[in-house]
């Protein structure tokens, strides 16, 4: 996809994250992908993959049964943690699964 144009898409969203606009990308990318694609699992580049992810991928079940379009996590990280005072919950989105098909 052509950067300038997604970074446009995401550019009013508010962010103090240093990849912003470009970690907030990921979260159009529904909008980018054919409509062929009924799952997506999205990892950024500072994932290893270590072993099989057909567990994570089997994991879809979950989340239609529960009746959810996407899966992350919260962000349990030293960062947020120990030196922050958050007032609300942060997620982490290193790693998200995207139900296209509930969508």
């Amino acid at each position: 996809y052509f950067v300038p144009n997604v970074k446009q898409k995401v550019s009013w969203i508010p962010s103090t994250e240093y990849s912003e606009p470009y970690g907030l990308m990921k979260l159009i990318l529904v909008s980018l992908l054919p409509l062929s694609v009924d799952r997506v699992i999205v990892l950024d580049n500072n994932i290893t993959v270590v072993s099989d992810i057909q567990g994570l991928w089997a994991y879809f079940n979950e989340i239609r049964k529960n009746e959810k379009l996407f899966a992350v996590v919260e962000d349990l990280s030293i960062q947020y943690l120990e030196t922050q005072s958050w007032s609300r919950k942060i997620f982490n989105t290193n790693v998200m699964l995207f139900d296209l098909q509930a969508m």
